[in-house]
């Protein structure tokens, strides 16, 4: 049984699911801390919409962040203890082209390359421990891509790369699309659980 598809489970049912199901369902049932929208992502009840100030991302997820290059302007910023990270475009007055969510730190025998070790470079020191929506799909550390394929059905088109282990979605009833949406998996593909989940303004056509 999927884990995303265990929201809503009573007890009486999580005492029949394999443990790792169980701790899924009890992750989910706590609720989503990162809901993403057509346009960006609801964090703690602020809304964050990707193309806006990098300002105001540093508002809302807080100060407790570290960049990537001596100079804070045009440079990544990595929210270490909330497992985020937000690229800039390359404004004078820098805006949120990119927002990355770290699920799960990249294991370097799966990722088959050398990995930052985590609180260095651009991987954050943790990982989102809650739960988030994406756009309506529950996913944790333990969902796998085939996972979020069957909850989506219909919905939702998945697609994944053959070489660069990466998986890309978008909603089928929702056109044209606001963002791009992009995982990073391991060698098992759709099998892999979600290292990360990266939405970026869809380019306009």
């Amino acid at each position: 049984m999927l884990g995303i598809a265990l929201v809503g489970c009573d007890a009486r049912s999580s005492r029949s699911q394999p443990p790792a199901a169980a701790t899924t369902a009890a992750a989910a049932s706590a609720g989503p801390v990162i809901q993403t929208t057509p346009t960006g992502l609801i964090y703690q009840g602020n809304a964050l919409n990707l193309g806006a100030p990098m300002s105001e991302w540093i508002q809302a997820l807080g100060q407790d962040y570290r960049s990537t290059q001596p100079s804070p302007g045009l440079t990544v910023l990595v929210w270490d203890k909330l497992g985020i990270r937000v690229y800039p475009d390359n404004g004078k007055s820098p805006n949120a082209s990119v927002v990355t969510i770290v699920l799960n730190h990249m294991d370097r025998e799966a990722a088959g390359f050398e990995v930052a070790a985590p609180g260095t470079e651009l991987e954050p020191l943790s990982v989102i421990s809650q739960p988030l929506s994406l756009q309506g799909l529950v996913i944790t550390n333990r969902t796998t891509v085939r996972d979020l394929r069957t909850a989506g059905g219909q919905a939702w088109d998945f697609s994944c790369t053959k070489g660069v282990a990466t998986c890309f979605t978008h909603r089928t009833d929702l056109a044209p699309d606001q963002l791009s949406i992009a995982f990073a998996v391991d060698g098992r593909i759709e099998d892999s659980v979600i290292y990360t989940l990266e939405l970026q303004q869809a380019p306009q056509l």
